[in-house]
């Protein structure tokens, strides 16, 4: 048995030498390729919100403390952002804004373990109305702008419209009260951020960092492109402060989280 074993290891051990030996390429195509979709699936998993960790991060870190401030969470689908946000910043008060009435009731349950989120079962947008939203395959993928089924690959999947829900509209300005800093803007709107930011003119000028979802793909029609949401937090005086990749098809980046910070109240 001894043998058998020491035999066994010898060749694991050989096996080892010979990859190493490889060229990186032969690595590449020996590695690389044949787990690509379960390594980023991996790391969709467990680096899933990477994003809101290292907004967090900045906003202790990076930025005058100020008290009163507070975070807004456009999107909060089913409360795990601002249970985040809770977490590390517990004295924050959070408004957490969810239009789809099935998240909402998940939120209102979540919200019991605290009394730091004000709740509002509103989308955000650039005026206040009521309009409808469509509900996808994947309801996080929901949004207020008409989606593609057509796309090919993975957003084709999710992006079917189920169902569509009559949902009122606010705006930041509106909503979130004007004397107090807004440390992080979070938002998980699906095509929508732009409508987002030109409702938020007077909140932008006091908001620290912003953290946002932006797409390399034509799955909702009419959406921004991401150099125009880039160029519009410039104009406010944002900078880019941090990419994390979401999504690749085909080698092609597809969405990303984006991170910017407001210069004038940096530290």
């Amino acid at each position: 048995m001894v043998k058998i074993f020491s035999a066994i290891h010898k060749q694991f051990l050989n096996l080892i030498a010979w990859l190493l030996k490889l060229s990186r390429h032969n690595i590449y195509y020996l590695v690389d390729k044949p787990l690509r979709t379960e390594i980023q699936e991996v790391s969709q998993s467990v680096f899933a919100y990477q994003h809101i960790d290292n907004a967090i991060w900045l906003a202790q870190n990076r930025f005058r403390t100020e008290g009163g401030a507070v975070i807004a969470d456009v999107g909060g689908g089913t409360a795990t952002t601002a249970t985040l946000f809770s977490k590390h910043l517990p004295q924050h008060d959070i408004y957490v804004f969810e239009p789809i009435k099935t998240n909402f009731q998940e939120i209102e349950k979540a919200s019991a373990r605290t009394n730091r989120w004000q709740l509002i079962n509103k989308a955000v947008g650039s005026q206040a109305g009521t309009t409808e939203i469509n509900i996808a395959e994947r309801i996080t993928a929901s949004s207020l702008l008409e989606m593609d089924g057509n796309t090919e690959g993975y957003y084709g999947d999710i992006l079917k419209t189920q169902r569509r829900e009559t949902i009122e509209i606010t705006t930041l300005d509106a909503a979130l009260p004007a004397d107090k800093p807004v440390d992080i803007l979070k938002m998980d709107v699906q095509g929508f951020e732009l409508e987002v930011l030109k409702g938020a003119n007077q909140t932008l000028k006091r908001t620290k960092v912003i953290v946002l979802e932006v797409n390399n793909h034509d799955g909702y029609k009419g959406a921004p492109t991401y150099f125009e949401i880039d160029a519009f937090l410039r104009l406010y005086g944002f900078e880019l402060f941090d990419l994390l990749p979401n999504y690749r098809e085909a080698g092609k980046l597809l969405d990303w989280d984006a991170i910017y910070v407001n210069k004038s109240l940096l530290k």
